[in-house]
């Protein structure tokens, strides 16, 4: 299928079962609409209840402008006009060995160089998984749709997402390097997007 639609207002999320690490690169294709003024976490994860310790890993847009937390919070001043349409597909990008870098297509919006740890906690998308339940909801993407996430590890591929529903007609993503199906880990339900 082309995409699957989670976030807050579905109550639809993925757990990837494992912890982000410093050394990991994540390529995210999706779009996401605006509900509010605050944090809209893509994908994200922190050991603490909020960013500013706990040494999170996240991809955030807030007020339109793409923040990238890393042990404390590193963010661009500068406008990157996401856009507020679901409608609107972008290509999300972080790259943290060596410096950390996040783009929005094909340019990087921060640099940093505070690479040096990461959360322990599993890595979730359409979900903030830290350690409130409150501010979870609250920075947790309300409405995305998920086209594809690629992550790799020291510049080798370990996982390949892409949209899916199994024989049983439940949602979720595929992983094409593992075989792995990962469905919802939220108390509601994924919408499919268009078979191709």
């Amino acid at each position: 299928m082309k995409y699957i639609e989670g976030g807050t207002l579905l109550n639809a999320y993925i757990d990837l079962g494992y912890p982000a690490t410093p050394t990991m690169q994540v390529l995210l294709t999706a779009s996401i609409e605006n509900s509010h003024s605050g944090e809209q976490v893509i994908l994200g994860v922190s050991d603490s209840s909020g960013f500013s310790g706990g040494n999170p890993y996240a991809i955030d847009r807030k007020e339109k402008l793409l923040y990238i937390p890393n042990g404390g919070w590193n963010a661009d001043t500068s406008a990157v006009n996401v856009s507020t349409s679901v409608g609107t597909i972008y290509q999300f990008k972080v790259n943290y060995p060596t410096i950390g870098t996040i783009g929005v297509n094909d340019n990087v919006k921060v640099s940093f160089t505070n690479v040096t740890s990461v959360a322990s906690r599993n890595l979730c998308v359409f979900y903030y998984n830290g350690t409130s339940s409150e501010n979870n909801s609250y920075v947790s993407v309300r409405k995305m749709r998920l086209y594809g996430l690629k992550i790799w590890d020291n510049g080798t591929m370990i996982h390949n997402y892409v949209p899916a529903k199994n024989s049983n007609n439940v949602i979720g993503i595929y992983d094409m390097e593992t075989g792995a199906f990962l469905t919802n880990a939220g108390t509601g339900n994924f919408i499919a997007g268009p078979e191709i």
